[in-house]
């Protein structure tokens, strides 16, 4: 891997919490960070894909994929954290050879981001503590050929059965862009609409 200073990386989320304290450090050891977005005057060559999951998973009911049968916010945080590590694994799969690594993280429990204090949790660990673990899977050495894998903090783990299963992960992949292409679909139509509205009320003004 290149050294620090000549990496370019990708973060999401640098606004506040771990996003931001990660960019800090980043930014401390020289490397050119991109935050929400893209420089369209500059390549971006990825290295290291780290997705900061959770410990808190839970399996996805495809009958009930939507929680339209009662809906908790516990459980669909917890269902997009383990969608999440399954994508993870595909990426690590379909990417495998390139020299680009993809690995999923629990950076540590309950850390007093917004999140957690606007929910009235208590704080369980500290930012200091996530960033340790965040930064270490985007540029520790030892980790170069390491992908598809599921850490918590600093240790590597193993997240719930379904992560692991292919069908289930094949299932979701297909079920994702069905639902990405519905949405788009939809606005698009909408669009469509507004716009023939639009055309109609310029048609009917009088000259």
């Amino acid at each position: 891997m290149r050294p620090i200073e000549e990496q370019t990386i990708l973060i999401t989320g640098a606004t506040s919490g771990l996003g931001r304290e990660l960019a800090q450090a980043l930014a401390k050891h020289g490397a050119t960070l991109l935050l929400h977005g893209r420089d369209p005057q500059r390549g971006l060559e990825t290295v290291r894909i780290v997705n900061v999951a959770s410990v808190g998973q839970a399996p996805l009911d495809y009958d009930n994929i939507m929680l339209s049968l009662g809906y908790s916010g516990i459980i669909a945080y917890r269902q997009s954290k383990l969608a999440m590590i399954a994508w993870t694994f595909d990426l690590a799969e379909r990417l495998a050879g390139t020299g680009v690594t993809a690995n999923a993280l629990h950076p540590a429990s309950l850390m007093p981001t917004k999140m957690v204090l606007e929910a009235g949790w208590q704080a369980m660990s500290s930012v200091e503590e996530g960033l340790k673990a965040t930064l270490r899977l985007v540029i520790d050495p030892a980790l170069n050929n390491v992908t598809g894998e599921y850490f918590d903090g600093l240790s590597p783990a193993k997240a719930i059965a379904q992560a692991y299963d292919q069908t289930f992960r094949r299932r979701l992949a297909a079920l994702s862009r069905e639902l990405v292409e519905s949405t788009l679909q939809g606005r698009a139509a909408s669009l469509s609409v507004v716009g023939a509205s639009e055309n109609s009320s310029d048609r009917k003004r009088p000259g």
